[in-house]
C-alpha cells in the first residue's frame, strides 16, 4: 500500500493495518462495530455473518460464524440493546435476523468479553418483502430501517427494548420487539449495503411544537442522482403508524449516489458525550434507553449535522445542516473532488481527539482511502455556534490518503472510540477474502497508539 504525504499526522497507522485473509470464502459487504465492547461483524457473499473480538482494539481474531440462507449484504449493531451484543443481519432471501453474541467476562473499562457463540431470534423480520440490500438503527434504536430490492421500498420499524427474562441463574434482557410502522414506495434506490442515513437530531415540527420528529436520508427512487431527506410524524391511531414526509430534495453532480451519512449518527463523532435519549414529547431519557415511543435523541447545545454523499465517478457532496428550522435547512454542498478514481462506496465520521475537527473518511471500489479534516463539531464548543442565513457550505481539506492495491473497499467504519478503522474487502486481493483492521491515532478517545 502507498501513501500520500499529507500536512498532519496520519490518522490512519498504515504499518499497523490487519488483513484477515481467508475469514470469509466470498466478498465481503459490510462491517459494523459494537457501541460498548471490543467486538465487530463482517457480512458476506459466502451467506455468512463473522463475529470478531478485539484486544484494546487491535489483534481482532475471528471468534464465531453464522451460517445465513444466502447471501448477506447488511449488518449493524443495535446502538443500546443487550449492553452492545445485538446486531442485526439483512439477506438476499428476505429476511431480518437479530443476533445476539453469548460471552462472558466482560471489562466494563476496557469493553472486552469472551465470545462462547451466537444466539439467533427464531422471529424472522421482513419477511416477503423481497431481498434485504440494506439495513440500518436509528441512532436512539428506537427504528430500523430496512431497504428493499423490490420497487426500492423502505420499511420502517418500531423497535422496543425485550422484556427481562430470567435465563442460566440470571436475568438478561430479552429479544426486541419489532413493528412495522410505514412502508415508503419508491423511497430508497437500494443498491447492496446502501444503508438510508438517520441524522441524531431532532426538531419539533410545525404540526405539533411539544412533540419531537426524526430525519433520515435516502437515494432518490426516482432518480438516483438526488438525495431525498425525510422528517417523521406520528400518526395516532389504531395501528399508530408513522408518516414520513419527504421535505428536501439534494441534487448532486453525479449520476448515481452510492452512500449516505450523517455524521451524528457515529459514536466515533459525538465523542466525550453521547447523546441521550428523547421521549416523544421531548424529554430526556436515560443513556442508552430505547422504547418504541423514544423517537431520537438529544445533544445539548447542538442544531447543526453533516451530511455526507458518496457517488459515482469518485465525488463525495457535503452539506451542512440546522434543525433549528422546521423542515430542516441544508447549505449548499462542498464538493470533494480529484481524490478517488471509483465510485465511492463508504463514508464515515468521527472527531479529532482534541475535539477541534470533524474528520471524515472515504473509501473506494478502487481501493483509496481518504481522510478529510472539517469545521469543530458544534457540541465541542463552549456554546452553541451562530449560524449564518443562508448556511455556510462545508469546508473539507484533505489530510490522508491511503492506496491499498487489489482492494475493492465496500464499506468502512470507525469503532465508537475512533482508535480502531475497519474496511469490507469486497476482492481475493490477498490470497482470500476478509476485512481490513487499523489503528487509528488523533481520534476520539485515542490521543496516541502505545508502541
Amino acid at each position: 500500500q502507498d501513501s500520500m504525504p499529507s500536512s498532519s499526522s496520519p490518522i490512519l497507522i498504515e504499518n499497523e493495518v490487519e488483513v484477515k485473509s481467508g475469514a470469509h470464502t466470498k466478498g465481503v459487504y459490510s462491517i459494523s462495530f459494537s457501541a460498548s465492547l471490543n467486538l465487530a461483524v463482517t457480512t458476506s457473499h459466502d451467506h455468512t455473518a463473522v463475529v470478531w473480538r478485539g484486544k484494546g482494539e487491535k489483534g481482532w481474531t475471528k471468534t464465531a460464524t453464522v451460517l445465513h440462507p444466502s447471501c448477506v449484504f447488511s449488518c449493524m449493531f443495535h446502538p443500546t440493546s443487550s449492553g452492545g451484543k445485538l446486531f442485526a443481519t439483512g439477506c438476499e432471501d428476505g429476511g431480518v435476523r437479530l443476533c445476539r453474541v453469548r460471552g462472558r467476562g466482560r471489562d466494563e473499562v476496557e469493553g472486552e468479553m469472551e465470545v462462547d457463540g451466537v444466539d439467533i431470534c427464531d422471529e424472522v423480520i421482513n419477511e416477503g418483502c423481497g431481498q434485504v440490500r440494506s439495513l440500518s438503527f436509528s441512532p436512539s434504536g428506537t427504528r430500523l430501517a430496512v431497504g428493499c430490492y423490490s420497487e426500492d421500498t423502505l420499511y420502517i420499524y418500531a423497535v422496543q427494548s425485550g422484556e427481562r427474562e430470567r435465563r442460566g441463574g440470571g436475568e438478561e434482557e430479552g429479544w426486541p420487539a419489532c413493528r412495522r410502522i410505514a412502508k415508503l414506495h419508491g423511497a430508497h434506490r437500494t443498491g447492496v449495503n446502501n444503508r438510508v442515513a438517520f441524522s441524531a437530531l431532532t426538531f419539533a415540527p410545525p404540526s405539533s411544537p411539544l412533540s419531537t420528529s426524526m430525519m433520515m436520508a435516502s437515494v432518490n427512487g426516482g432518480s438516483s442522482s438526488d438525495v431525498t431527506v425525510w422528517t417523521s410524524e406520528r400518526q395516532e391511531g389504531e395501528q399508530e403508524e408513522e408518516r414520513w414526509n419527504d421535505v428536501h430534495t439534494l441534487s448532486t453532480t453525479a449520476l448515481h449516489v452510492k452512500t449516505l451519512a450523517f455524521a451524528s449518527s457515529y459514536p466515533a463523532y459525538y465523542l466525550p458525550s453521547p447523546p441521550r435519549v428523547l421521549d416523544r414529547k421531548g424529554g430526556k431519557g436515560r443513556e442508552g434507553e430505547g422504547e418504541e415511543g423514544n423517537v431520537g435523541t438529544y445533544l445539548p447545545n447542538v442544531g447543526t449535522d453533516w451530511l455526507a454523499a458518496g457517488c459515482d465517478g469518485g465525488s463525495v457532496m457535503v452539506w451542512q445542516c440546522s434543525t433549528s428550522t422546521s423542515p430542516p435547512s441544508f447549505s449548499t454542498a462542498q464538493v470533494l473532488s480529484g481524490v478517488h478514481s471509483g465510485n465511492i462506496s463508504g463514508v464515515t465520521f468521527a472527531v479529532s481527539s482534541d475535539g477541534g475537527s470533524t474528520l471524515l473518511v472515504t473509501g473506494d471500489i478502487s481501493g483509496t482511502l481518504c481522510v478529510w479534516r472539517g469545521a469543530r463539531p458544534p457540541h465541542s464548543l463552549p456554546s452553541p455556534p451562530a449560524l449564518s442565513s443562508p448556511l455556510s457550505p462545508p469546508s473539507f481539506v484533505q489530510m490522508q490518503k491511503v492506496k491499498l492495491n487489489g482492494v475493492l473497499i465496500f464499506d468502512c467504519a470507525f469503532s465508537p472510540s475512533g482508535c480502531a478503522f475497519g474496511i469490507a474487502d469486497l476482492n481475493n486481493s490477498q490470497g482470500g477474502y476478509g476485512p481490513h483492521f487499523w489503528q487509528c491515532r488523533g481520534v476520539g478517545k485515542c490521543l496516541a497508539v502505545m508502541q
